[in-house]
């Protein structure tokens, strides 16, 4: 069975993203991940998919619509 944890890079192909793209919306709060003690970033992929079916919206498959940071 494959690992359900995915590191920076597995999420960055999984939503279009950059890898800097995905550390950026980390530091902002908008990604649900984890860090591990060595300081690695892990998501849970379950998490990753609910994620992104709460951006999709009809007629929307090719771009994430943008998010403000919470305040």
């Amino acid at each position: 069975m494959p690992d359900p944890n995915l590191s920076i890079r597995d999420v960055a192909k999984k939503i279009g993203k950059s890898e800097w793209g995905v550390r950026f919306d980390l530091k902002r709060g908008l990604l649900p991940g984890y860090k591990l003690p060595s300081g690695v970033w892990r998501f849970d992929e379950a998490e990753i998919d609910a994620w992104l079916a709460t951006c999709r919206k009809p007629g929307r498959t090719t771009r994430l619509p943008d998010v403000k940071a919470p305040a």
